[in-house]
């Protein structure tokens, strides 16, 4: 395939996508949370510490984590199931209250000693003053490991997905137990496993369809130095391919780009359009989320990546965590 510095996809090729994968059915699961939003101004300084005030003006809640990718999905198809971990709260109250609202089926599992992850952003004038993560992380026991198998199970078996995304914050919804129960049930059924990874269990997701790290991630599941290169992607690829037994490889390059590869040979996708990135939280979301869409129909390598990118590249464009829409995608082509 080679390098592609830019390829073209219009308004046609949108609508034939979007039509496409309206009638599919996605279960995401992982590690689901609550994105909080503190807004406001801050013209002066504490007089009690050198940190600036905030003077508040907005607060609001929005799907995050595995959530947000199953947004991100709910905004594109019909059917979307959501697999993950809840703690006896609020918080838990309100995150499967809001999945409710938006479509999203929720197979939640509420687990008495955890606390419901939510991350508190503090902004002002569009820019992050501070994050507050308010959760639990620890990998969960063998009792609770068994019960959230079991719901993944009846989940894979009752929606018969088109595609599972596996989608790993490192918040203690996935073991290595837990990774490769999913995986064989997913194979055993011949579904398309996709799977956004994090730094933890990395050699359990094998031989799954779709790996797509970010270029940081990349860096650190690599032995050796890599940059944004089209060598140096070709080179981090094929040793995830061969140590993982990956089919394909998707890293998601932050305002430069995508690169993909595949055993067909591999793609170092640029923006098609310069966009102002405002916010880069939530593109890997929408990536995922797209990516898996355009590998369940059966687009081709190029129009995968090319979709992948242009919704990535959407979202950066908004402060805060977004998901992308339909309407969205058809606004973005000439």
């Amino acid at each position: 395939m080679g390098q592609q510095d830019k390829m073209f996809i219009d308004k046609e090729n949108i609508e034939k996508f979007l039509s496409a994968v309206k009638g599919l059915r996605v279960l995401v699961i992982g590690d689901v949370m609550i994105d909080q939003y503190l807004r406001g101004t801050t013209d002066r300084q504490s007089p009690e510490a050198p940190v600036p005030i905030l003077a508040l003006e907005q607060r609001f809640r929005r799907l995050g984590g595995a959530a947000n990718v199953a947004l991100n999905l709910a905004n594109l198809i019909d059917q979307v199931d959501l697999v993950g971990i809840i703690g006896d709260d609020a918080s838990g109250r309100d995150l499967t209250a809001m999945l409710h609202d938006v479509g999203i089926a929720p197979h939640l599992i509420t687990v008495q000693d955890r606390r419901t992850t939510v991350k508190t952003r503090l902004i002002a004038r569009n820019e992050h003053l501070l994050r507050v993560d308010d959760e639990t992380t620890s990998v969960m026991s063998d009792l609770q490991q068994s019960t959230f198998l079991k719901a993944a199970m009846r989940a894979i078996e009752s929606t018969a997905p088109g595609a599972v995304v596996l989608q790993d914050y490192n918040k203690g919804v996935f073991s290595p137990r837990v990774i490769e129960g999913i995986l064989e049930k997913c194979k055993e059924l011949s579904i398309p496993i996709m799977v956004d990874p994090k730094f933890e269990h990395i050699h359990a997701y094998q031989g799954v369809h779709l790996f797509k790290p970010n270029f940081l991630e990349l860096e650190r599941l690599v032995p050796f130095s890599i940059r944004k290169t089209q060598e140096d992607l070709d080179r981090a690829a094929e040793y995830i391919r061969t140590a993982l037994e990956v089919k394909s490889v998707l890293v998601t390059l932050s305002e430069e780009g995508a690169y993909y590869a595949d055993d067909e040979g591999s793609i170092l996708m640029k923006p098609s359009r310069t966009v102002d990135v405002v916010d880069v939280c939530g593109a890997g979301d929408s990536v995922i989320a797209v990516a898996t869409l355009a590998y369940a129909i059966g687009s081709t390598a190029e129009e995968m990546v090319i979709l992948a990118n242009l919704s990535g590249g959407i979202v950066c464009t908004m402060s805060g965590v977004h998901p992308v829409s339909r309407q969205m995608l058809r606004d973005a082509v000439p």
